[in-house]
């Protein structure tokens, strides 16, 4: 599995230009098929993470592998929605290395929950991609960093995530109307063909549109007793540009601004025990054994502003 720095995934990226509006006439809102280059799908639960087994050198001890559930939340406006949040849940396996108070984890984030949102027509949807992206998606490498001023311990850390851009591109900007985006920051990341990542509403009318999207988040968590549990908040920031397709009317000019979310680590290799989720004993967590731990002990995602 290739592996991405956090620099490099982030750099620049959450520069976008101002959504604007425009009068020209939508296209249908239909399916748009596959690409010509459409590619098998994918099985993004075969992802997965080898340990590196990484020691803790120093207090509290935190290096080690680690089962996550994380929100990035966006309070989302315009292009036909009133004020709502939106959520996105992620489960991820996620590895610490520790030197003294300095942290790295390295990231396997797997396919997400994303709660719907509710439009002006009263259709509530989510706009989803496929398979192909999960499973394209890289690890993610970023530093961190633990704080022994307060209280308690706090360990801060960093994540990002792309959607349909190259590595260390910025995020195009999003013209009015219906204008298709050409850039050379985009690219087909889920192999079907068109532009960026091709994103599919989950609600009762079928909207088509090509994404680019990116999301970064920091993480505030605070060190539980023996360092068996993580648990705190994330501050995020989601930014998309709808490159084309069927609906690309419909569905620009959505903004988002950044809201908290909660984060909750459970750690994978205590010295008092280990979670047996490695099923096939390969020395790899994959998110189809990571799955196994969804609903307990780590929660389901919450509710969505509204149900398809």
């Amino acid at each position: 599995m290739s592996r991405r720095t956090l620099a490099a995934v982030m750099a620049g990226a959450l520069a976008v230009a101002a959504f604007a509006t425009g009068c020209e006439r939508d296209e249908p809102i239909v399916d748009a098929g596959p690409g010509t280059g459409d590619a098998a799908v994918a099985d993004p639960s075969t992802r997965s993470l080898r340990p590196r087994g990484c020691v803790a050198n120093g207090w509290p001890p935190v290096a080690g592998v680690w089962a996550a559930r994380f929100e990035t939340v966006s309070s989302i406006r315009g292009g036909g929605l009133a004020a709502q949040p939106e959520g996105v849940t992620r489960y991820a396996v996620v590895e610490l290395c520790q030197d003294g108070l300095a942290v790295q984890a390295t990231w396997l984030a797997c396919e997400p929950v994303i709660s719907p949102v509710l439009d002006n027509t009263g259709t509530c949807a989510a706009q989803v991609p496929g398979p192909n992206l999960w499973a394209a998606l890289p690890t993610v490498v970023g530093d961190g960093a633990l704080d022994l001023s307060g209280p308690a311990p706090v360990l801060r850390l960093v994540w990002g995530e792309t959607w349909g851009l190259a590595e260390g591109a910025r995020l195009p900007a999003e013209p009015s109307g219906i204008t298709p985006v050409e850039s050379d920051a985009v690219v087909d990341q889920d192999g079907d063909g068109h532009p960026g990542v091709t994103l599919r509403g989950d609600g009762p009318v079928p909207t088509v549109s090509w994404a680019a999207r990116i999301t970064g988040a920091t993480f505030q968590l605070q060190v539980g007793p023996e360092a068996l549990i993580l648990q705190g908040v994330t501050a995020s920031e989601t930014a998309q540009t709808i490159l084309g397709g069927p609906a690309t009317r419909a569905l620009r000019g959505r903004r988002r601004t950044g809201a908290a979310g909660e984060a909750l680590f459970l750690r994978l290799n205590s010295p008092s025990g280990a979670l047996p989720i490695d099923a096939n004993r390969d020395g790899a967590i994959s998110c189809a054994e990571l799955g196994v731990l969804v609903g307990s002990p780590l929660p389901l995602p919450k509710a969505g502003a509204c149900t398809p």
